[in-house]
């Protein structure tokens, strides 16, 4: 088992809405990477052009395998009814944001608490990190609470999970940045985090497959629908539960 405790990784993340029979599945994927190993990366290899005889699914997991990372894929399946179009939520620092807004960013907080809960697990303790993802137009109140959430208050989600989910451990992960990466323009190449945020893109285009078989060497599948369905469900205008709360 490698130990990823030493050093700074990149998180790399997109995400992917599908639509199932009455429901919306909203699925997050991360990649994780040592810093050090992912700069020494050729472009090449970076934007997945090379090994030229693989398929794309195979030259990430090849990725990951030569670069020591591992990914993972959330998701939460939401009924209808959650998501009903033109519903508004609001709290004190988020005075107004579409409904499916906020189950993406529940989504996103979740899914980053399965990646480190998963890997402190099984023992790939990814202590301080830089998460770069892909671009999603929000308001800038929300857009500035879920990045508290992300670099402050994200141990503590991660304890409630656990306690939840698998046996109750000390971790205190820290994400230092959480930043939009937008896509680059045509015909420039892209830099080194576009081509992470890129990874993960191609990494969700297989995704049906992956919840369907879950375990694939470096790639991990994890269901979160109860904890994204919970907050939701406990969502009121204007009052967002605390941690102790949900």
């Amino acid at each position: 088992m490698r130990i990823l405790s030493a050093g700074l990784f990149y998180i790399f993340c997109d995400e992917k809405p599908l639509d199932l029979n009455g429901r919306r599945r909203l699925i997050t994927g991360y990649i994780v990477v040592p810093q050090d190993s992912w700069n020494r990366l050729g472009p090449e290899r970076r934007e997945l052009k090379e090994p030229k005889n693989l398929p794309r699914l195979k030259r990430v997991q090849t990725l990951l395998e030569n670069t020591d990372g591992v990914a993972l894929i959330a998701y939460a399946d939401l009924k209808r009814e959650l998501l009903q179009k033109g519903e508004r939520d609001g709290t004190d620092d988020i005075p107004d944001m579409s409904r499916s807004d906020n189950a993406w960013s529940a989504t996103m907080a979740y899914g980053l608490a399965a990646l480190f809960g998963w890997l402190k697990k099984n023992g790939l303790c990814v202590q301080t990190a830089d998460l770069y993802h892909d671009m999603r137009i929000l308001k800038t109140e929300h857009c500035d609470a879920l990045r508290r959430v992300v670099t402050q208050t994200l141990p503590e989600i991660i304890r409630e999970t656990e306690r939840q989910s698998f046996s109750f451990c000390e971790f205190q992960p820290k994400v230092r940045r959480f930043k939009y990466v937008g896509k680059p323009h045509d015909d420039v190449m892209p830099d080194k985090f576009q081509a992470g945020v890129n990874v993960a893109h191609h990494l969700l285009q297989n995704v049906r497959d992956f919840i369907n078989q879950p375990q694939r060497g470096p790639i991990h599948v994890q269901n979160i629908s109860v904890e994204v369905i919970r907050f939701l469900e406990n969502f009121q205008a204007g009052f967002l539960p605390t941690i102790e709360e949900r």
